[in-house]
């Protein structure tokens, strides 16, 4: 059962959501989250961790 806290973060979510009509499917969301998980991957593919002891 989820808290009470949890339960109003998530109404206060919804209603945010609606009132803006940014509601979109979960497949819409899914599809949008491996997009911007894919742009990382190509940002820090080319990363190099330098560290350095003194």
């Amino acid at each position: 059962m989820p808290s009470e806290k949890t339960t109003n973060w998530q109404t206060r979510t919804a209603q945010f959501t609606r009132k803006r009509n940014l509601s979109r499917s979960p497949g819409v969301n899914a599809l949008d989250l491996f997009s911007e998980l894919g742009e990382v991957a190509k940002e820090t593919k080319n990363f190099k961790l330098e560290i350095r002891y003194e």
